[in-house]
């Protein structure tokens, strides 16, 4: 593999990542919302 290659394919890889993260964020941020809608109501 050329050094190319392996910066595009951590790049993609990286990319997921992050996706992975910021659906998993977003998810606990929904549900501490939910939490305290909840709490309130």
């Amino acid at each position: 593999m050329s050094a190319a290659t392996v910066a595009c394919y951590n790049k993609v890889e990286f990319t997921k990542l992050l996706k992975k993260v910021a659906l998993y964020s977003l998810s606990l941020h929904l549900k501490c919302k939910g939490a305290l809608h909840s709490e309130q109501g």
